[in-house]
């Protein structure tokens, strides 16, 4: 499977206010963008359809692979993040302890 950052970042500014969900627009978009697929459309709940527009491009059909891809995906981002989190953490804390306490 071909992913792709910039393809990620393209359909999700293109496609993040499709969605009436705002928390789910954009990373559902971002990941359709990432893995080349098309997520979203009609879903249940509880009985219900509800018509939600579709996200990305079908590059290709979704299949069982595409699961295991979501996953290492989903893994890396929260790692990436975490990382980028303490990393930014620990220079607020360097530039307080360095200035005396004061920011």
């Amino acid at each position: 499977m071909n992913l792709s950052a910039t393809r990620a970042m393209a359909i999700c500014l293109r496609d993040r206010k499709l969605h009436s969900s705002i928390n789910s627009a954009w990373s559902e978009a971002a990941f359709a963008g990432a893995m080349g697929i098309q997520l979203g459309g009609p879903t249940s709940y509880g009985g219900k359809t509800v018509n939600h527009p579709h996200l990305g491009d079908a590059r290709e059909p979704i299949a069982p692979k595409h699961i295991a891809c979501a996953n290492r995906l989903f893994i890396t981002t929260v790692l990436i993040a975490t990382v980028a989190i303490v990393a930014a953490r620990l220079a607020v804390g360097w530039k307080a302890a360095t200035s005396g306490g004061q920011l």
